[in-house]
């Protein structure tokens, strides 16, 4: 990823629309639909299981021809060097020539994240722009949170819940240490700095040390942006 690239301002309006669904189809669709306001696209928004690549949801001009790769894609595994894909990438590929081209599929957006359920695949025409380095970070950051959500739907699991949660994270986030991973969970509580700074028996110096590297390991600028990052669901969706 790219510090600071991401569409941060758009994505806490994006997190909390589709943290309000109640059944995981409406979640699916919500997070391809409110996708648009944050990257726009002009063909197709799709939500993939990540085992075979098969179409859980899609939206746009071409829905149902998305939805027809379950028949005959769901089983191919294209390998790309890049997250940003266009004809000339894709050109000679089967996806490409017998799916993609022929639909008016020219360029393309997703984010695979590794252990991750499910991704979102981004699908624009010939005629419109390309994407760019803030549409793959943004990208990125709704995957992981999209995942989160998805994994937990039923039980509605937020991660501060969990006896294991600094173990989670730190799994989740290899760069981070034992102690960063603590004040990572506890900023997330929203707890102070001097609060913090007492549970931990360190200096309250410290504890905004721990925070600015964090901050800068997990690319966020704010508490609040931390909350979205490790995916914590906002308890008004959850009554």
């Amino acid at each position: 990823m790219h510090t600071g690239k991401a569409k941060w301002p758009m994505l806490g309006e994006y997190f909390r629309r589709i943290s309000l669904c109640r059944t995981r189809q409406e979640f699916l669709h919500a997070a391809c639909v409110e996708i648009q306001s944050i990257i726009p696209f002009d063909e197709t928004a799709g939500v993939f299981d990540r085992p075979a690549r098969r179409n859980l949801e899609g939206i746009g001009k071409n829905e149902a021809v998305t939805r027809a790769y379950n028949n005959y894609y769901r089983t191919t595994q294209p390998v790309f060097s890049t997250n940003i894909l266009d004809w000339r990438k894709l050109d000679g590929l089967e996806f490409a020539v017998d799916f993609m081209l022929p639909n008016g599929m020219y360029k393309a957006l997703w984010h695979s994240i590794p252990g991750c359920q499910i991704f979102i695949s981004i699908n624009r025409s010939r005629s419109s722009p390309n994407f760019h380095e803030s549409d793959i970070d943004t990208l990125g950051l709704i995957d992981e949170y999209v995942n989160v959500l998805y994994s937990n739907f039923e039980n509605r699991r937020d991660i501060l819940d969990s006896p294991l949660a600094v173990q989670a994270l730190r799994d989740r986030f290899r760069t981070l240490s034992d102690r960063e991973a603590e004040v990572c969970l506890l900023m997330a509580r929203r707890l102070t700095t001097a609060e913090i700074a007492t549970c931990l028996f360190i200096s309250g110096r410290t504890v905004e040390k721990h925070a600015e590297s964090i901050f800068q390991k997990l690319l966020v600028h704010s508490r609040e942006q931390l909350r979205w990052r490790l995916g914590i669901l906002p308890p008004a969706g959850f009554q």
